[in-house]
């Protein structure tokens, strides 16, 4: 995959990681091409909507530090080589002591462009690094790593189909709601209580929605659902680099809910004050 865990050099050590204890994780890394370090890369950090353009040295040589419990992406370009986005989650285990974990050092491999690659693919995250109780440290996703060099191997191999892009919807209506016989106050009340009611921060959510297709364009896309007694809209808002799902829930009883999909950490229940921010193109 070209993306490395290294160890830190003794020296500059204790600098980057008493950030820990400041309440910041440190990231540092090399951008290399095979094994030369590479100048001139443009390395862009996004965090819901918030951009900045971390500095790399003539060594290819990056540092930063990031705030817990937040998703980021690391977008590595390079004229005349393929970009690259990594997804680093810095969200631990409430029982971790977040000043004793070891800061994490990236070892970024850029290739440079070659025919039959497909660019669209590489918007999305190339890796996914996480917590990783297993190993009490932070890690790359292994299955989601192998399944994209599985890829990129059927990319360079002249195999690889690319991903269907998916059309935003335009001028689409919220499907209307079907006509039921009244039911009566007993009854609503009833299956009301049998419906989980989320509350603000619950992550243990299940909408019971197909799954994201592999690709979307830039811009916003919205998807509509009718399931049993509810009705589902996701939004999609991808920028370009980065992409954010917003789903909402509506129930016949009168609920309405809002989740903010954070990918393969499942759904987190948000207030409709900040589902209204988030959905800001």
């Amino acid at each position: 995959m070209g993306i490395v865990r290294a160890g830190f050099l003794l020296a500059g050590f204790f600098v980057i990681h008493i950030s820990n204890l400041l309440g910041q994780y440190s990231v540092s890394g090399d951008v290399m091409d095979n094994a030369s370090s590479l100048a001139d890369v443009n390395v862009v950090l996004s965090e819901m909507g918030k951009r900045e353009t971390i500095s790399v040295s003539g060594a290819g040589k990056f540092y930063k530090t990031l705030e817990w419990d937040k998703t980021y992406y690391f977008k590595f370009s390079k004229e005349g080589y393929v970009s690259k986005v990594i997804q680093f989650v810095t969200t631990v285990p409430t029982h971790v002591r977040k000043e004793q974990v070891e800061p994490y050092h990236l070892q970024v491999r850029l290739f440079k462009m070659f025919d039959g690659v497909d660019t669209v693919f590489f918007n999305k995250p190339v890796a996914i690094i996480k917590y990783d109780e297993s190993i009490n440290d932070f890690a790359a996703d292994r299955d989601y790593s192998l399944n994209v060099k599985y890829k990129i191997d059927q990319m360079r191999a002249g195999n690889y189909k690319p991903e269907t892009i998916i059309k935003p919807m335009s001028n689409k209506k919220e499907p209307e709601k079907k006509i039921q016989k009244p039911k009566t106050k007993h009854q609503e009340k009833e299956r009301a209580s049998k419906e989980k009611t989320p509350e603000v921060g619950d992550t243990d959510v299940e909408i019971g929605i197909p799954p994201l297709k592999e690709a979307y364009k830039v811009g916003v896309t919205k998807e509509y659902f009718n399931l049993d007694h509810r009705y589902v809209t996701r939004s999609i808002i991808h920028d370009g680099t980065n992409m954010r799902v917003l789903v909402m829930v509506k129930h016949e009883w009168g609920g309405e809910f809002y989740f903010l999909d954070k990918l393969k950490l499942g759904y987190v229940c948000i207030s409709k004050e900040l589902y209204d921010n988030l959905k800001e193109f």
